[in-house]
């Protein structure tokens, strides 16, 4: 099993309470992907706001291409990524699972980090189509001002 990260910065909406998704993950036919850490924080905000991420399923269509990151392996020695990963994606008609997978809420001036201590909790693709193919990273904050928001996304396959 090889691990990879998919680390961007992306700012969240600079309306209150609006949500604006950051990055998808999304895997590939026939095969299984692992979400096990999903760490954020802002960078160079000083207007102190809540900030609220969280990874969610697409629960009924697939979002729109975004911008393509290629996720960096762990090992140097590993070969490259199935799973694909794009920032801010173009939402369309899709509708997300009522329950997030994952979700931290923390200050602006804060930090939020999840990770999957035993197997069983680390959050699965499979394949690359809904409900169970691709996740999204949607956030929220609670003030006037866009949050510049660092994240780092870790899966292994």
């Amino acid at each position: 099993m090889y691990w990879f990260d998919s680390t961007s910065e992306q700012s969240t909406s600079a309306t209150a309470n609006t949500n604006l998704i950051l990055a998808r993950h999304t895997g590939i036919a026939g095969l299984r992907s692992y979400i096990r850490r999903l760490q954020c924080g802002p960078n160079a905000n000083a207007v102190d706001v809540q900030v609220r991420i969280r990874l969610q399923r697409t629960a009924t269509a697939l979002l729109g291409a975004g911008t393509g990151l290629t996720p960096m392996p762990a090992q140097a020695d590993g070969p490259a990524a199935t799973a694909v990963h794009a920032t801010l994606p173009a939402i369309g008609t899709t509708t997300f699972a009522a329950v997030p997978s994952v979700q931290l809420a923390f200050n602006s001036r804060g930090t939020g980090l999840w990770f999957a201590t035993v197997e069983d909790e680390a959050k699965t693709t499979l394949g690359a189509a809904v409900p169970n193919g691709e996740f999204a990273l949607n956030s929220q904050q609670s003030g006037s001002v866009a949050v510049p928001v660092d994240y780092t996304l870790s899966h292994s396959e």
